[in-house]
């Protein structure tokens, strides 16, 4: 009776530990072998904190091309961080390399908020970075303050590429609600 009543203690103290996982893949052919390219976000749960973490890389040959790791740690709130619908694509940009792009959206919210969005590009082993805010459309109307992506110094060196992904950023960046 005694084990039964300290047992119960101890799984009533427990934090309860919950976890969300999701990997998407993509392969594409170069002359130096077959790419492989994937993308994992995890998400925990332990009791009212959250963690969340994408990672992503490229392979060829068991060798590593690049690798990303993007976190939000100890959050009390909701997390948004999903891999934009669409947006994970293998494409000839600049005619000599297959860039790797996609975008996803980060942040620990309350609510109906804007989280921030990036938007990756990896070409040849370089990456390249637009990074800006969500834009929201709601029946009520557009949540965003307007501001435009920032690109870091590799993607403005690189017009095609900074090109396509401006022309691609809103779609990337929004979200419509319902």
């Amino acid at each position: 009776m005694i084990l039964k009543i300290t047992l119960t203690l101890i799984l009533v103290a427990l934090p309860v530990i919950s976890g969300f996982a999701s990997t998407l893949t993509k392969e594409f052919d170069r002359p130096d072998g077959t790419h492989k390219v994937k993308i994992d976000i995890n998400e925990e749960n332990f009791g009212n904190i959250k963690n969340a973490r994408i990672t992503a890389s490229e392979y060829v040959r068991d060798k590593k091309i690049w690798s990303l790791v993007d976190y939000v740690n100890k959050c009390p709130l909701d997390i948004n961080m999903a891999l934009i619908k669409d947006s994970f694509e293998i494409k000839k940009i600049n005619g000599s390399f297959d860039a790797v792009l996609f975008s996803y959206t980060i942040g620990c919210v309350g609510g109906l908020d804007p989280v921030t969005v990036k938007y990756f590009a990896y070409e040849n082993g370089v990456k390249h970075s637009l990074r800006g805010e969500e834009r929201m459309i709601i029946p009520n109307g557009v949540i965003d303050d307007n501001v435009k992506p920032v690109p870091d110094t590799n993607l403005k060196n690189n017009i095609l590429l900074y090109k396509y992904m401006t022309s691609n950023w809103h779609k990337a960046s929004t979200v419509v609600l319902e």
